[in-house]
Parts: C-alpha cells; structure tokens; sequence
C-alpha cells in the first residue's frame, strides 16, 4: 500500500491551516493570503488523473471568466495554482456559513 502523499502547506502566496471538508474530487482547505492576511479556501484537486486535472482547471478557466462584480459571481474566485502531475489548487472566497447546499438546507430555498 502507497503512502498518503502530503499536501505542500504553502502554496503560491497561500498558507494551508487546516482541512475543513472532503469530497470526491477535492479536498477543502481554509488558508491564509501570506501578504494581506485574508482567509480563503483551497480547492485542492488530487491531478494525478488527467480527467480530474481537466475538470479542476476548466473550473477554474470558467470561474475566471465571469464577470468581477459581486452580482456575476457565487463566491469570489482569487485565482488557481497548478502543482504539475499532482495537484490543482483553486483559491475561494471563505464563506463563513458554509457551503450553499448546506445553507439552502439550513435556510431554504433561494429567489
């Protein structure tokens, strides 16, 4: 059986501090900006398969693309580091409540 491999704990301009939820394709960090100090979250995608790799960076091309305004967005996109043949990391805004299917299950549907 392999080892786990390690997440790096910098990443670009980003500190990891700690793990704050698990899917299927990702890990979810909340990190630190190490210049302004703001909290956002690291998607970090295992890109070992070349599909997860796929799908984390065209995420991240469309999160890109919209517009910068706060009425064209979910969440706040910062930006996306790529770690070659191992990870992809895409940087969040950090959503104090959570997720949105945990706040649509908390609160109800949205307008």
């Amino acid at each position: 059986m392999a080892a786990a491999r390690a997440v790096p704990l910098i990443i670009g301009e980003h500190r990891l501090e700690d793990c704050i939820g698990r899917g299927t394709d990702a890990t979810i960090w909340r990190a630190t900006h190490l210049v302004t100090n703001q909290v956002v979250v690291a998607k970090v995608v295992d890109a070992r398969q070349e599909a997860r790799r796929q799908r984390a960076l065209s995420e991240a091309s469309i999160l890109a693309s919209l517009p910068a305004s706060a009425e064209g967005r979910i969440i706040g996109y910062y930006g996306c580091e790529e770690i070659p043949r191992e990870w992809v990391v895409l940087f969040l805004e950090y959503a104090s409540m959570g997720n949105l299917a945990s706040f649509i299950h908390r609160y109800g549907r949205l307008d």
